[in-house]
Formats: structure tokens, C-alpha cells, sequence
């Protein structure tokens, strides 16, 4: 109801809203997000396996590990495309007036 009725806020503001809603938020989570705990220690297991292979290294071991890489949520999105350019529009809407629009 946030986008039509008497108090409607618009659409870019309601995007606004969700875009920077906390990472903790009920509709992160139902969008297969995490919080900051979770963030944390992903980062904590990343930074402690690169001080075990520094560790080695400084040992004499040869490096032969990769750095680690906890997968995030956001590793999955792609991100938005660029907006389109005024001409861009024009030519859209001027293939759909023309009936060649798909």
C-alpha cells in the first residue's frame, strides 16, 4: 500500500527504503541475505587462513594455498544495469510506436 492510496510515497523512495534496509532485516533474510555476524566471521576465517599460510611461508613451507574466499549472498546478484541514456528511451518508445518492439 506504500506505493498507491492516499499516502502514497512513490516508488524510487520505497526502492530507497529497501535498498538500505539493515542487513539483519526480516526481508534480507527471506532474500537469502546475512547479517553482520555472519559477515564477521566470514571475514574472521578469511583473515586467520591468511595468517596460517603467512605463518607457513615465514616457516620455510612452500606457499602452496590459495587465499580463501568465503562465498557471500551478494556474490550471486549481478549487479543493475547502467539507466538508459534520453536518446536510448527515445529510440524504445519509438520501436514500440513503430510495432517493432519485442
Amino acid at each position: 500500500m506504500a506505493c498507491w492510496g492516499p499516502h502514497a510515497i512513490g516508488v524510487r523512495h520505497l526502492a530507497g527504503l529497501v535498498r538500505h534496509l539493515p542487513g539483519d532485516s526480516a526481508l534480507t533474510g527471506e532474500l537469502g541475505g546475512w547479517g553482520t555476524d555472519l559477515e564477521l566471521a566470514a571475514l574472521t576465517v578469511e583473515l586467520v587462513h591468511g595468517l596460517i599460510g603467512v605463518t607457513m611461508a615465514a616457516a620455510g613451507a612452500k606457499p602452496q594455498w590459495e587465499p580463501l574466499k568465503v562465498p557471500r549472498p551478494s556474490d550471486r546478484f549481478e549487479p543493475p544495469p547502467p539507466p538508459m541514456s534520453r536518446q536510448g528511451i527515445r529510440d524504445m518508445l519509438g520501436a514500440l510506436r513503430d510495432g517493432q518492439g519485442g
